[in-house]
């Protein structure tokens, strides 16, 4: 009961400053959606029904980086104002939330949201060309990405560096790359 009336309190302010708020009344009901919302802030309670706002935020990280979090709690310490801001949250807001400040943090978060846009369409685009690899190019990439080196790839893949060298080039290939760089960019867009 509570959280549906903080809910409809931050509507309501958010909708009086011409805002268009999209309330969620769960974490996993936020992250279903995740994929279909377009991009703005997202207002995260600590203390969600489901989960904590902490595996809502870490998740939402993976699918999306085109949404600033501000993140909120009746029960929040500095500890865990800080802790949250390690974990990726754009700022944090102690509840009750004070308008004023709730609407200077929403404004500061969309300084942010421009450059989130264009990682994450680069993040998207990433995805659909590594898409096209087999899950053993997959594997050849991911061992090459973190350790770049093609006998230390065919030793932990049980393979013959000729064969790393040939899954290379066919990678570089369906990626449409030039140099291989260019595919470990896209590996790391989308898994770091």
């Amino acid at each position: 009961m509570r959280e549906a009336l903080i809910r409809r309190d931050l509507v309501a302010i958010l909708r009086a400053h011409r805002y268009a708020p999209t309330p969620f009344a769960s974490g996993s009901d936020f992250l279903d959606a995740a994929r279909f919302i377009s991009p703005g802030t997202a207002v995260l309670d600590m203390d969600l029904p489901d989960m904590t706002g902490l595996t809502v935020l870490q998740e939402l990280l993976f699918k999306r980086r085109d949404i600033p979090v501000v993140m909120t709690s009746a029960r929040a310490d500095i500890r865990a104002a800080v802790q949250t801001i390690k974990r990726g949250a754009d700022d944090f807001l102690e509840q009750p939330v004070n308008e004023a400040d709730l609407l200077a943090t929403i404004e500061n978060s969309q300084s942010l949201l421009k450059n989130r846009i264009i990682v994450q369409k680069e993040k998207m685009e990433s995805e659909s060309i590594l898409g096209k690899l087999s899950s053993r190019e997959m594997d050849v990439l991911k061992e090459l990405a973190l350790y770049g080196d093609n006998s230390r790839a065919a030793s932990n893949l049980n393979l013959s560096v000729r064969s790393v060298e040939t899954y290379r080039c066919r990678i570089m290939r369906k990626c449409g790359a030039a140099k291989f760089f260019d595919v470990v960019t896209m590996y790391q867009r989308v898994f770091a």
